[in-house]
């Protein structure tokens, strides 16, 4: 084999595992992406409703409020854990941090819940990459 075919073929088994090893790559879940998994992780929790000082909200009430502080503190959220800590953790007008009531009655503080269900997303992420 001559040295030009050498080299050729090389290089065409340097391409098949360099776009193999592209394909296998799973795409990053971004940050944003992240944050929107949570806002959908809520809305979908039946029955549950959120405490705000004296006023109990619903899910979906929630989350409307959570994306509007997330669009007035973007410059405050670079990151996933930006957003729970920023945003997630206290209500500024009732003066008091965000609770959920679960159906069964049972009460967790917001950045709870989302840290541990951005936990499992990202166990499970991991496991499918």
């Amino acid at each position: 084999m001559s040295m030009a075919a050498k080299c050729w073929a090389l290089a065409s088994v340097v391409l098949s595992v360099g776009l193999l090893a592209g394909c296998s790559q799973p795409k990053p879940v971004t940050d944003t992406e992240k944050i929107e998994h949570l806002l959908a992780y809520l809305e979908s929790l039946k029955g549950a409703t959120c405490i705000v000082g004296s006023e109990e909200i619903d899910m979906a009430t929630l989350v409307t409020r959570l994306r509007a502080g997330w669009k007035a503190k973007a410059d405050q959220v670079v990151t996933v854990k930006d957003f729970i800590g920023v945003v997630a953790t206290f209500n500024e007008e009732a003066g008091k941090p965000y609770l959920i009531k679960m159906e069964d009655g049972t009460q967790s503080f917001l950045p709870s819940i989302l840290s541990a269900e951005l936990t499992r997303y990202e166990r499970e992420l991991w496991r499918r990459s």
